[in-house]
């Protein structure tokens, strides 16, 4: 990887190496390249350059799946060894990660995506003072109004699947 990262740097950079040492980084070290396109982490860093608001989505959404499915399997095997009486047979609840996943794909992703794109652009630097403004512009600005945003997206999912439930336990 820090092969790549040579070989990715600029000339201003490349100046300063000598130049045997300049030649073996330009070469690989002597190693044989294979093709740019192997690997599934090539494949994914070309579909963010392509397509990178989709692919970031999709990301996003697979992340938040998941990890509410492995926070359920870790409550359950918890709740399962203190002896916790469990009130169904049925632990996972599939609802419940789907929602997830969909707030992850549509909410996350694009809100995020944008968000730290335009932050990128209106506080340029990769010094200190710039970290310390992107991360205060962050966590007292978009922090807040993104959690509650969340939070309520949930509400108003939860609400509408009790919703419709409830009507059709009345109709039985």
């Amino acid at each position: 990887m820090i092969f790549n990262y040579f070989q990715r740097c600029s000339h201003r950079c490349m100046k300063y190496i000598r130049p045997h040492s300049r030649s073996l980084i330009e070469n690989g070290f002597g190693r044989r390249r294979l093709s740019t396109s192997v690997g599934p982490r090539r494949w994914y860093e070309r579909q963010l350059e392509s397509r990178p608001l989709v692919t970031k989505c999709i990301t996003s959404g697979i992340i938040a799946g998941l990890g509410d499915a492995l926070c359920q399997f870790i409550l359950h095997k918890r709740n399962s060894n203190s002896n916790v009486p469990s009130s169904s047979e049925h632990w996972f609840d599939v609802n419940r990660t789907c929602r997830f996943t969909f707030l992850g794909t549509f909410l996350i992703g694009g809100v995020l995506h944008f968000w730290y794109g335009a932050l990128n652009v209106y506080v340029t630097g990769r010094n200190v003072s710039s970290i310390i403004k992107r991360t205060t512009l962050d966590q007292f600005f978009m922090a807040p109004v993104f959690i509650a945003t969340f939070m309520s997206s949930i509400i108003v999912i939860e609400n509408g699947n009790k919703t419709s439930s409830q009507k059709n336990q009345g109709k039985a």
